[in-house]
């Protein structure tokens, strides 16, 4: 701080400290008459005590000390003297820190803090997804000894060199022969050894600081390694870390004014690429479940792969259901799969944490009665051809339709000695149709014949005008009319019972699965 600021500051203290103190003489001195001296007294002590203090006559406390020159590898507080901002990279951004992230605060003006002269860059070094490795030759510092190292089996491995029972054995793998990664986080351990023969497969060590035990990784050669090492790496480094409760956050939500609920964390791991443009891992949306009242540890309990429009590359893969009801995310992972992107993103997440009944709510009445009943699955398909031996209609696997075609169980058995299905027919506006008989919608387990009638008007609504204007017949409008005319979902415990087992499933089709869904109800 120059003279002239220190003057000027001077003044600035010792005028305050004269108008705090006049004040308080005012107040104090009722009728008595008071000079002129005390009000001065009180302008010059605020003043030179002041000037004293940051001229340093004054001896000043080390706790009183600021000091920002702090370590920079230690992601602290670092002031550096720089004219510019560009300078101040040069100064400190150098090299692989140039691509960290800095909050730079200009503090140029606060003249009173002699020790922040400069800007101060705070720096927060985020471990960065990886698109690509470039391996170190030689063992990493600290496991060079073969014997202790904790893959130290690896080793004692021999092969044998040529062909033939007499032939030589040698060490399969030697470890001056390996690689690593030098850059990584701290915690973090990549090491590659090449065998010593060709015909011994490339071994990959990976060690994460969040588990105790290295995994092992093998491949026919160097190269191939890259996606799976990547997948590893980029996937542990996106885990959430778990927070702990404050004793006010504690409180808030004993008292209802906060969710103790399980939250929902979305990662998105994007695609990475190799040098030759070829994917080596495709992207993927991970759904983390975390914290709660317990303060459950961290679940990927869902894991989406591709994208685009519903049922179209769209992939959902997730945990048991013991893991979905434990983070109450059963609702959530019904979501993904019936509804696909339009219940994963970002927004419907955070919808999700902050009301997860009002989250259900904002979607149509078939998801409502799906979550409300526990619903895992609805896939109506037409097993062959209609015209084949054997063709009719399932639900989760359960047979609902058969036809009679009149097909034979094979082709070439001409005296039916395998068997074959009877031929009944009927009119249509579209033609000769082959009859069916279905299982008793009312639960007695048996199959019935429903009425010429009832048939013909299910092949009437099962028919649909292509682009040339000829009517052919539509499996996807014959299954809604089958569907909708003997409700299933109603009456048969059988097929509700499917509805409510296995895996969670999407719906196929999807129209025939919703209107399933929102009419199942259980007397």
């Amino acid at each position: 701080m120059n003279s002239m600021s220190l003057l000027r500051n001077s003044v600035i203290v010792g005028g305050a400290t004269f108008l705090v103190g006049s004040a308080l003489m005012e107040v104090s001195k009722g009728d008595e008459k008071v000079g002129w001296w005390p009000y001065t007294a009180t302008f010059l002590s605020g003043a030179l005590g002041f000037y004293l203090l940051r001229q340093q006559f004054v001896p000043v406390p080390e706790v009183l000390e600021l000091d920002a020159e702090y370590d920079f590898q230690n992601q602290a507080i670092t002031t550096v003297i720089a004219d510019n901002e560009d300078d101040a990279y040069e100064e400190l951004a150098i090299g692989d820190l140039a691509d960290e992230d800095w909050e730079i605060v200009d503090i140029r003006d606060a003249e009173e803090l002699r020790f922040f002269a400069a800007e101060v860059f705070e720096a927060d070094r985020k471990i960065r997804r990886r698109t690509r490795w470039t391996w170190t030759r030689g063992p990493e510092d600290g496991f060079t000894d073969k014997d202790t190292v904790p893959y130290a089996d690896l080793f004692t491995r021999r092969s044998r060199k040529g062909r033939g029972y007499y032939s030589s054995r040698v060490d399969a793998y030697k470890i001056e022969d390996g690689y690593h990664i030098n850059d990584l986080p701290e915690g973090y351990h990549l090491h590659l050894f090449k065998p010593t023969l060709r015909k011994d497969s490339w071994m990959a060590y990976a060690k994460s600081p969040k588990n105790d035990q290295w995994i092992p990784y093998s491949s026919d050669n160097k190269s191939a390694l890259t996606g799976r090492l990547l997948d590893w790496y980029n996937k542990d480094i996106a885990q959430p870390k778990q927070k702990a409760l404050s004793p006010i956050d504690k409180l808030k939500i004993s008292k209802g004014l906060k969710s103790g609920k399980v939250q929902i964390e979305r990662v998105v791991l994007p695609a990475t690429v190799g040098k030759q443009g070829n994917i080596l891992t495709a992207e993927q949306t991970q759904y983390y479940a975390l914290g709660g009242p317990n303060q459950l540890e961290p679940v990927v309990f869902a894991t989406v792969y591709g994208g685009g429009k519903l049922m179209k590359g769209f992939q959902v893969e997730l945990a048991s259901d013991v893991i979905l009801n434990k983070y109450d995310v059963f609702a959530f992972a019904q979501g993904l799969v019936f509804m696909g992107e339009s219940a994963g993103t970002l927004r419907s997440v955070n919808r999700y944490n902050k009301d997860r009944q009002q989250w259900v709510k904002s979607y149509p009445a078939w998801f409502q009665n799906a979550v409300r009943n526990n619903l895992k699955s609805a896939t109506i398909m037409m097993n062959g051809n209609k015209g084949t031996y054997g063709a009719g209609v399932t639900i989760n696997q359960q047979s609902v339709l058969k036809f009679f075609n009149g097909a034979k169980e094979y082709t070439w058995d001409t005296n039916n000695r395998y068997g074959s299905t009877p031929l009944f027919e009927i009119d249509t506006q579209y033609g000769k149709q082959f009859q069916f008989e279905i299982l008793d919608p009312e639960g007695s387990g048996n199959f019935i014949t429903p009425r010429p009638s009832t048939q013909r008007k299910i092949y009437d609504e099962s028919f649909k005008q292509d682009l040339n204007g000829d009517w052919q017949f539509n499996q996807e409008k014959f299954l809604m009319a089958f569907i909708d005319r003997y409700k299933y979902e109603r009456k048969n415990e059988i097929i509700q019972n499917t509805m409510q087992a296995g895996s969670i499933s999407p719906l196929v089709p999807q129209a025939v699965g919703e209107l399933m869904l929102r009419r199942f109800k259980k007397n």
